[in-house]
């Protein structure tokens, strides 16, 4: 599993609550065989929360962000057009646009999304949890 990319919960819990994590999740993530990315689509989701006041304990992970990818040695996954076809074509009763994206990214970048959402399982994508 050399690519994973972070469900944005799992982002906001690798910053602040790494203990939520399976064992599982956790040596994956430990492991130096493993790129780990973060999609733009969940730092959005994280700034539209927090300014509705749904997550207001991402502030600081959002007021550094930057750093905090830097420091954890993550990478940024560019959202590209073949992301967002896929994003909208998915044959998927699952309506939300983050979770779309995050999905489309990980189908085309053959990535697996560590996410504690089981409805990831109802499409062609590796889930690890």
């Amino acid at each position: 599993m050399p690519n994973i990319l972070l469900d944005t919960h799992a982002l906001l819990w690798f910053d602040q609550e790494p203990d939520r994590f399976t064992p599982k999740v956790r040596k994956a993530l430990r492991s130096k065989a493993t790129t780990i990315f973060v999609s733009p689509v969940s730092v959005y989701e994280l700034q539209r929360k927090l300014l509705i006041g749904k997550l207001p304990q991402a502030a600081s992970l959002i007021q550094n962000i930057e750093r905090r990818i830097v420091d954890y040695d993550f990478r940024f996954l560019p959202i590209t057009a073949r992301h967002a076809l896929l994003a909208a074509r998915l044959e998927w009763e699952h309506r939300d646009p983050f979770d779309r994206f995050l999905v489309a990214q990980a189908i085309e970048e053959r990535c697996t999304i560590v996410s504690a959402d089981h409805r990831f399982s109802e499409v062609d994508v590796h889930l690890l949890w």
